[in-house]
């Protein structure tokens, strides 16, 4: 009875331990289970982070710009393949030399390391996250235009770092260059032509030859001013077949631009994930800036397609295209502006819907450009003869018996050019501080949309 006793007693003692034991084993082992799962996540996650880093290098090298990357101290981090042929810089030589002294010009290298101090110091920079017009400098010491966009990124340790992307512009100059001349030979000729048939009837008012001369001598001034006539067509044409190669120029930068910034984008992501373990400050600011990017890309796509041939006109006509002007109009320059078209036909030849487009579309540029109004009104109508849009504005206005000079003198040369292209005609009416009215006629034969 004793030892029976004994014996109840050592299992009472042994069974809490071994119960002990066993919860401490299992215990151990759960530990043991979530820390082999937290090791599996860190190399998924480390594994995602080289396919990112992988997919933003291949967007970067497939770039058809020039990609530059650049650390607070000025030194070239990263340089594209794009990079090398526009500058003469090996990869390998470019990283780790200073970029003030690699490809900036000698006369702004001063300028530059100036700006990037005081962005340092105030996180404050005018040409960030924009698109400038600079020259940059070959490795063989010659000049190049450039177009040039910088993005500042703020990364591990709340240093910055600044991605470039950079465009050799040097044939987009030279094809600006080409319109400002034939636009320049063309007014050379118009005036030349006014000045010889006002020369040649005077001396027509004052010959006192025979019937026969006289009639030889008119027509010998019809034939000079016939070719004259086909001189100035001819630079017409070559001046509209420049800005047809222009356009076709903004559709290409419209695709590379967006390549570029969702790149951009890219890299801003992969540098959020790095910041995920750093500070939730810093990862809330780089969400802004990426979320600033995405309008920005937005607003770019958008202008850049507005420059292009107005496909808008194909798809809803022209009446819904000059009410999408107007509005963007108003959106852009903060002047009122407002569309109205009565008895419009349902199809409109092309040829006349883009002529009428295009006159509204520089008379709205030049009334943001010079006219300082406050409201314009754009009219289309239709009559008997054929389609008619009136731009009117309520700006400082000019002397329309003046001739013009300059941009805005070519402005409305070309737009003269244009609409007699389509045998329409164009009026001007203006006077100092009373506005300007703009209409352009073109005649729709019955039959021809």
């Amino acid at each position: 009875e004793v030892l029976w006793n004994l014996g109840l007693a050592g299992g009472a003692v042994v069974a809490p331990i071994f119960g002990l034991l066993v919860w401490t084993v299992k215990r151990v082992r759960r530990e043991y289970l979530l820390a082999q799962q937290e090791r599996a996540h860190a190399r998924e996650a480390e594994a995602s982070l080289r396919a990112s880093e992988a997919h933003t290098r291949r967007i970067v090298e497939m770039a058809l710009d020039g990609f530059i990357g650049m650390d607070a101290a000025g030194v070239i981090i990263e340089w594209n393949v794009q990079a090398e042929q526009m500058f003469g810089w090996p990869r390998q030589e470019a990283i780790g030399r200073l970029l003030s002294a690699t490809i900036v010009p000698t006369q702004h290298r001063e300028a530059h390391e100036r700006g990037l101090r005081h962005f340092l110091a105030t996180c404050e920079g005018p040409i960030l996250n924009t698109r400038i017009e600079i020259t940059g400098c070959h490795r063989d010491g010659h000049e190049i235009p450039i177009e040039l966009a910088i993005s500042p990124a703020l990364g591990q340790g709340g240093a910055y770092t600044f991605s470039a992307f950079v465009r050799d512009i040097s044939a987009r100059k030279l094809t600006e260059q080409q319109g400002r001349t034939y636009q320049e030979e063309l007014q050379r000729l118009n005036e030349a032509l006014d000045r010889r048939v006002q020369v040649r009837t005077q001396e027509l008012a004052s010959a006192n030859e025979s019937l026969v001369a006289e009639v030889a001598e008119r027509m010998q001034t019809e034939a000079s001013l016939e070719s004259s006539r086909q001189a100035l067509q001819k630079l017409a044409f070559q001046l509209l077949r420049v800005q047809e190669e222009e356009r076709r120029r903004i559709s290409r930068d419209l695709h590379d631009d967006i390549n570029q910034r969702l790149a951009l984008l890219a890299m801003d992501i992969e540098a959020v994930e790095r910041q995920l373990n750093f500070s939730a400050g810093h990862v809330r600011e780089a969400v802004r800036t990426i979320q600033d990017r995405v309008v920005e890309l937005s607003d770019v796509v958008r202008h850049l397609a507005y420059q292009l041939h107005p496909s808008i006109l194909d798809d809803l006509g022209l009446p819904i295209a000059l009410q999408r002007l107007v509005d963007d109009f108003t959106a852009r320059s903060h002047i009122q502006g407002s569309f109205g078209h009565k008895n419009i036909p349902a199809v409109v030849p092309q040829e006349v819907a883009t002529c009428l487009y295009r006159v509204a579309q520089e008379s709205l540029n030049n009334v943001a450009r010079h006219a300082a109004a406050s409201r314009v009104d754009v009219e289309l109508t239709q009559s008997r003869s054929g389609l008619t849009v009136t731009i009117t504005d309520d700006g400082v206005g000019f002397d329309s018996e003046q001739p013009r000079h300059g941009a805005h003198g070519l402005g409305l040369l070309g737009m003269k050019e244009r609409v007699a292209l389509v045998h329409g005609v164009l009026q001007v009416n203006s006077a100092v501080g009373k506005g300007t009215r703009v209409q352009v006629a073109v005649l729709v034969p019955e039959g021809a949309a």
